[in-house]
């Protein structure tokens, strides 16, 4: 028997890691001042497909088209901006829904998240606010509101802290974008990096020693060790997924990869343009949804430029969530668990 446990966060006192980024169309310009990118490298030829994917399960979920999907120990969640919800999954070979929450209303909530143990972070829009969500049932922990620092876009965790990027309104003058070292014991704010740009969708990464942002400002890395200093480089760039040492970031044609420590190029691989989701694994590769046209299924871009197709029934796939253990996708309507350990990867 399926248990659906319905909760609704209420407020609290005061006021995710398998990584999926949602790429939408960038709503301003980017500034003039960044850092020219690197020729473009020849791609490699594809290194081939397969119809033989090892599923441990599927279950139904209606969750909308706006979906991200975060890992946590047992399971995964996964965010509905359509429906407003969090749906917590069970993992194993019968994947179930096991709580559904609401936490704003419908278009209008979550934009963000990030397991960094023992919560889920959530950035909610309804609230404005960084949401410590328990990542077993769903409830409010709590609250950090984040109007005096602007409106909240993304967050990550590294070197032991929340990272909340947060952006301005469109025509106020100076820097107005801003990432946010957050505490996430006591929910201080412990500083804050400006940067140039206006207007929305800045998405920050991280991971123990690097954190990068962009998309409203040009890229920029961050070092957590020397903070405030930064280093800018592209402008055309937004970073997608960080782990395993490697970032990704879109690119004009596909996807861009660099290391995250030095922001060296590693590979450049010409794609149908930049892909809806991206999703890195501890080995740093890309793991993305077929391009249009070439039939539903998922890919993994290694390293090296070979793409190899997994193909399978799955439709539409519209997020991807990925460790050393399983791979996650939901195809609009159903989401789909992977054994990685036994889909010849490497």
């Amino acid at each position: 028997m399926v248990v659906v446990v319905i909760a609704v966060l209420l407020a609290g006192a005061g006021g995710g890691v398998g990584l999926a980024w949602l790429v939408g169309a960038t709503r301003h310009a980017s500034p003039a001042t960044a850092t020219s990118r690197p020729p473009l490298s020849s791609p490699t030829a594809d290194a081939g497909s397969t119809t033989n994917t090892r599923v441990i399960g599927s279950v139904a979920v209606a969750a909308g088209d706006q979906v991200k999907i975060v890992l946590v120990p047992g399971g995964a969640w996964l965010s509905s901006w359509t429906n407003g919800t969090l749906t917590r999954m069970a993992a194993g070979r019968g994947p179930r829904v096991t709580s559904l929450v609401r936490i704003g209303q419908p278009s209008e909530s979550v934009l963000s998240m990030v397991y960094a143990a023992p919560s889920l972070w959530v950035v909610d829009s309804s609230t404005n606010s960084l949401l410590a969500v328990d990542p077993r049932s769903g409830r409010l922990q709590r609250r950090l509101r984040l109007a005096p620092w602007g409106g909240g876009d993304s967050v990550a965790f590294g070197a032991h802290s929340l990272w909340v990027a947060c952006t301005g309104q469109l025509g106020n003058s100076g820097p107005v974008e801003r990432v946010l070292r957050v505490d996430p014991a006591t929910l201080q704010v412990l500083s804050t990096t400006a940067l140039p740009g206006e207007g929305e969708d800045l998405t920050v990464v991280a991971n123990a020693t690097d954190v990068w942002v962009g998309g409203a400002t040009p890229l920029a890395h961050i070092s957590p060790r020397t903070r405030p200093a930064t280093t800018r480089y592209f402008a055309d760039a937004r970073p997608l997924a960080l782990n395993g040492g490697t970032l990704w970031t879109t690119s004009p044609v596909g996807l861009t990869a660099l290391d995250a420590h030095t922001g060296r190029v590693i590979l450049n691989r010409n794609l149908q343009g930049p892909p809806p989701v991206v999703a890195a694994d501890p080995k740093g590769r890309a793991w993305i949804p077929s391009s249009p046209g070439d039939g539903a299924g998922v890919d993994l871009l290694r390293l090296t430029g070979n793409l190899f197709r997994f193909a399978q029934d799955a439709g539409r796939v519209g997020a991807v969530a990925v460790d050393d253990v399983s791979l996650w996708i939901y195809t609009g309507s159903r989401i789909i668990l992977f054994d990685v350990g036994n889909m010849n990867t490497d």
